[in-house]
């Protein structure tokens, strides 16, 4: 087939979308499939030689513009060249596939008004995001892109993602397919795990056998960093437990937050990582208490390393996880409840292994070789019912 995958800007290094378009990518060109990407940059760095590449020039800012704007040389181009299926990952419309990996806009703003405890806050927020001009424009682009401009196919990475999109745009389940993310285990070499544990704990003066918890996020604030700070307060005193903080190295107000409640001594701040394998092998367990995730890789990421998993409901990844392996709760602001969850899990070093074998177990459960049969399947479908339209119309 060809196939057309288009984002604005595609570099691993950014974040989960990204890295995902990469691995479906090289997947895609090693099967033999003619692969162009359709964006403004494109990081060649982990792209299979036979990825191609087609770079569109738009001005960049405001940055509530860009996607008119990218979806205007977007559809320029695909009216040139015929594809057999064309994918789009974000804010764009006229492609034959929407797969969002970030979920709606709509949902992610609501669940941003989450992050404050006080509901006098919230409706502040609320009322702020009612006055945003981005804001606004998002919610538009959304309605274009799904109600009156909409594709062939909708693909979504989690049941909790398909049902915000028939609750807030009442769109029909018909043409939603829920497709739950994974991961390549390309990104891992675990040749060198132990090493790499050995190492990284001597770098950050933590025994082996102290349980470390590792927090991944770049969105410390939606990712839930704040209220897991505060449920470290509720640990006992003598429970040994590290928790190592990556992915942004903005961290100074948690710093601060951590040294005001007294736990700055359990905390380790490293900020952004380049190779987060590392921090996986050093760890024993994720904590990742989030406000809104339509369906974490970083979960995902870990449970393939055996770690297990401290999440909530509003991970769509949580779907794919079982009690053996993970512990759900249901809201990050309830830190006692999240402290019980750590201590769980790390109280005793039996529950911990077997906690770690169990997410070995359930990363061959579903592995990115299932989730990339199911989209193949899905562009060979929505590619035939393209051919076979364009045959009636000849």
């Amino acid at each position: 087939m060809r196939i057309a995958l288009c984002h604005d800007y595609i570099d691993p290094s950014r974040g989960g979308c990204e890295t995902y378009i990469v691995d479906l990518a090289n997947r895609l060109a090693s099967d033999g499939h003619e692969v162009t990407l359709i964006a403004r940059r494109v990081e060649r760095g982990r792209l299979h030689p036979a990825v191609l590449t087609h770079l569109v020039d738009f001005p960049a800012y405001p940055r509530f513009l860009k996607p008119y704007r990218y979806t205007r040389v977007l559809q320029s181009h695909l009216s040139c060249f015929r594809y057999d299926v064309s994918v789009g990952f974000d804010k764009c419309w006229g492609v034959d596939i929407l797969f969002p990996q970030g979920g709606l806009h709509s949902a992610s703003a609501r669940a941003n008004l989450c992050k404050d405890r006080s509901p006098t806050l919230r409706l502040l927020r609320a009322f702020a995001q009612l006055l945003d001009p981005a804001k606004r424009a998002y919610a538009r682009i959304e309605q274009i892109q799904y109600v009156l401009v909409p594709p062939r196919r909708i693909i979504v990475n989690s049941q909790m993602t398909a049902n915000h999109f028939m609750q807030q745009l009442r769109i029909n389940p018909t043409p939603i397919t829920v497709i739950h993310s994974a991961i390549s285990p390309q990104r891992f070499n675990s040749a060198i795990q132990q090493d790499s544990r050995k190492e990284w704990r001597r770098r950050l003066s933590i025994a082996d056998a102290v349980p470390l918890g590792l927090f991944l996020a770049t969105n410390y604030r939606l990712k839930g960093l704040e209220p897991l700070i505060h449920s470290l307060t509720y640990l006992p005193t003598d429970q040994p437990f590290q928790l190592l903080v990556a992915g942004n190295n903005r961290f100074a107000p948690y710093l601060r937050l951590a040294r005001r409640l007294g736990v700055d001594h359990r905390l380790h701040f490293i900020g952004h990582c380049a190779d987060t394998q590392h921090l996986y092998f050093a760890a024993d367990l994720l904590i990742h208490p989030t406000f809104y995730d339509p369906c974490s890789l970083v979960a995902l990421e870990a449970i393939y390393c055996g770690l297990p998993v401290i999440t909530t409901r509003m991970n769509g990844a949580a779907e794919l996880l079982n009690p053996q392996c993970a512990m759900v709760i249901d809201d990050p602001h309830d830190h006692p409840s999240l402290a019980r969850a750590i201590v769980e899990l790390v109280a005793a070093p039996a529950r911990l292994n077997a906690a770690k074998h169990a997410a070995r177990l359930a990363a061959t459960a579903w592995t990115f070789n299932h989730h990339y049969q199911r989209i193949l399947a899905v562009f060979a479908e929505v590619a035939q019912s393209k051919q076979t339209l364009h045959h009636r119309a000849g």
